[in-house]
């Protein structure tokens, strides 16, 4: 004999159906209250309430994009929109009437789509003003779904121009991109091991704390290009909106030296291992990197914070500026220390028998 069918599963069933059969650009349609499921079914409720979520996402990004008169192949912003973005120009960058997504390049994390998504964002709480959803998940939600217009897109292109050296081409730009990437979080694990091994001086601990949150973005970026001198180096790119301030890149450069000192014996002979590459400064900016999101203030260029908009100085969340400078020992160690990029160079002659602390972790 059959079990018969309760009340609940019964009214879930409908919204299960509904949500199946209804088709994915339809117009927006209003949820069912809480008041019609029992409270037994709540937890299957919310997870209805992200379905119709999810398809708001879906139309929304569909209406906007006005992928009923267009392909999503002419929906991008054109090289000349991207720059006067980029630049800061009034009217320049999405809006709600002109939703344009940057689709292509190896990366949807851009500034542009940051600035889309701002948008995305206070028009999906306007159109959709019952919705109880709280602001960041509608954000990852559509964060997610521009993977898949993205996807799309790509598809797209493929019939039109796609071809083997292309697929080649893109392949390869993705590879050095990932190993860009790699290398900065190297930078920063160095750097965070380099003030672990101190962190018994005086204000090292307050470093420390700094380096553990610091995003690897944080970090200068390099290309690598051959050297007549030293073979292959990394030429460092700073990123356009990071600060040049003296004190900023002695404090950076001081990181380097006192991780540089954890691969070293006391007597000055190379401890066994790999060293990290020679990097040498580049006299061009990063242009494309994203900006790093909770430095403090003396981290970022003041040119650059003078040009942000409310969207972008509220997402920046700007912590207070701090001191960065080392106590008299520490930086008597970065002294001996800074001219050393590899294992065949060696540091000067310590000022005192023990400069370093009794339990040294290595870099």
């Amino acid at each position: 004999m059959e079990t018969p069918v309760s009340r609940k599963d019964f009214i879930l069933g409908l919204h299960i159906l509904d949500e199946h059969f209804s088709p994915q650009s339809s117009p927006q349609r209003s949820k069912p209250s809480a008041s019609s499921i029992p409270s037994s079914t709540r937890r299957k409720y919310h997870d209805a309430e992200n379905i119709y979520m999810k398809r708001n996402i879906r139309s929304l990004a569909h209406t906007l994009l006005q992928l009923k008169k267009h392909s999503i192949v002419d929906r991008i912003p054109s090289a000349k929109d991207l720059k006067h973005f980029s630049q800061k120009r009034p009217k320049s960058g999405p809006t709600v009437n002109n939703w344009l997504l940057q689709l292509d390049g190896p990366s949807s994390a851009t500034p542009w789509n940051k600035r889309a998504l701002d948008i995305f964002v206070e028009e999906f709480l306007r159109r959709y003003p019952g919705s109880r959803t709280d602001e960041s998940i509608i954000r990852v939600a559509a964060s997610r779904h521009l993977g898949t217009l993205r996807k799309k897109y790509r598809a797209e292109l493929a019939k039109y121009e796609s071809t083997d050296s292309e697929a080649e081409q893109v392949e390869r730009e993705a590879t050095k991109i990932k190993a860009r990437k790699a290398r900065r979080r190297n930078l920063l694990q160095r750097r965070q091991d380099a003030v672990i091994a101190y962190q018994d001086y005086p204000n090292m601990a307050l470093f420390v704390k700094l380096l553990s949150t610091m995003p690897y973005g944080a970090m200068s970026g390099d290309e690598t290009e051959l050297d007549k001198a030293h073979g292959r180096v990394h030429v460092v790119k700073h990123p356009f909106w990071r600060s040049t301030s003296v004190e900023l890149s002695n404090w950076l450069r001081g990181l380097d030296a006192l991780h540089m000192s954890t691969r070293f014996n006391s007597d000055g002979r190379p401890r066994r291992g790999a060293f990290p590459h020679r990097r040498i400064r580049g006299r061009s900016d990063e242009s494309l990197s994203n900006p790093a999101h909770g430095l403090p203030r003396n981290f970022y260029s003041l040119k650059f914070l003078q040009t942000l908009d409310k969207y972008e100085l509220r997402q920046l969340k700007v912590k207070p500026e701090i001191t960065l400078s080392f106590p008299p020992a520490i930086q008597d160690i970065i002294n001996r220390f800074r001219h050393v990029q590899s294992k065949h160079e060696r540091p000067l002659p310590a000022k005192f028998p023990k400069a370093a602390p009794s339990k040294q972790k290595s870099g």
